[in-house]
């Protein structure tokens, strides 16, 4: 019972340090830990940073915005002519052209 009760205190105070430069903060921190004991810690240490080692603060990563391609085919006719083609209102060959036009 006292290696258990020694194991607990040390995630305890390991985790409530950890999670003062994590997300998590150290109260929730603390409670987890309480709650959880090794869990717990594993828990604060995989919650993300936002300090690094020299204790300033991680700045969030710009989204990278995806341009369109400027040539790409026209989805919602493309979708239109295999609906049509699926339907049996066209050929597979009317299709292929109007595909090929498409990707033009």
């Amino acid at each position: 019972m006292g290696i258990f009760l020694l194991v607990w205190f040390i995630c305890l105070i390991a985790g409530t340090i950890a999670a003062g430069d994590r997300k998590i903060g150290t109260g929730l921190g603390f409670l987890v830990c309480f709650l959880l004991g090794f869990i717990g810690l594993i828990i604060v240490l995989c919650s993300p940073k936002i300090r690094d080692s020299n204790g300033d603060l991680i700045e969030a990563q710009p989204i990278k915005v995806v341009e369109p391609i400027p040539n790409a085919p026209n989805v919602d006719d493309l979708l239109k002519y295999a609906s049509l083609l699926d339907k049996g209102l066209i050929t597979k060959e009317e299709f292929d052209l109007q595909k090929a036009k498409l990707m033009k």
